[in-house]
């Protein structure tokens, strides 16, 4: 009997699946716990389409990400800030003003989570920045702080 599972269960398949059961299996452990749901052809073909779909959005963010990732490879912002004669930045820059300087120097959009900065930079300098546009995707940027 084919199935569609409704949650994810060990050992035999993940959330959204189309699986062979046996009748017993299905009425008497799936079905009382709401695990899975009977599956017509309709239902099955619904599904495939829907995972279809799904890929091919992937697909797009994922070469949406490296178009990004060959405008901002290697590039270099520049950021005039004040500080003091000793080289200590007055504020401290973080991922939403470097966002800022990338949309603002080299016209592309990402969002403040894809930065990955183990710290704040707190001086001036050239500081090395890496962001995560898509699983396995990174760009890697300088940043010049005066």
């Amino acid at each position: 009997m084919k199935i569609i599972l409704l949650q994810s269960i060990k050992n035999i398949g993940q959330k959204g699946e189309v699986k062979e059961v046996s009748e017993g299996y299905y009425r008497n452990f799936l079905l009382p716990r709401n695990l899975a749901l009977v599956g017509t052809d309709k239902q099955i073909t619904h599904i495939q389409s829907q995972k279809t779909k799904a890929v091919e959005k992937l697909e797009g963010m994922k070469e949406s990400a490296h178009s990004i990732k060959s405008k901002l490879e290697g590039q270099t912002l520049i950021l005039k800030e004040k500080s003091s004669e000793s080289g200590s930045l007055y504020r401290a820059i973080n991922e939403k003003i470097i966002v800022e300087l990338i949309k603002d120097q080299l016209h592309a959009i990402i969002p403040a989570n894809s930065i990955k900065l183990t710290e704040h930079f707190k001086n001036t300098g050239t500081f090395q920045v890496k962001i995560n546009l898509f699983k396995g995707v990174d760009a890697n940027l300088n940043l010049k702080i005066e």
